[in-house]
């Protein structure tokens, strides 16, 4: 599989509200919200990490708990 490449701008927008959350997971999150947010909506994400991605992602993306 081939990640999409996240510019500069996409990195700082989706890592300020993780900050206070420590690195755990946060370069898988960032790489699947940037994907998410550049797909056509409407755009679907199921995880078991809801509240992160929803910081990442906000109403533009639909997340489902897993």
């Amino acid at each position: 599989m081939t990640w999409p490449t996240v510019d500069d701008e996409t990195v700082v927008a989706l890592v300020a509200p993780l900050m206070g959350a420590g690195p755990h997971g946060l370069e898988y999150a960032v790489a699947a919200a940037g994907a998410a947010l550049r797909q056509q909506r409407p755009v679907v994400m199921l995880t078991w990490h809801v509240g992160d991605m929803t910081k990442l992602c906000g109403e533009r993306v639909r997340l489902v708990a897993v």
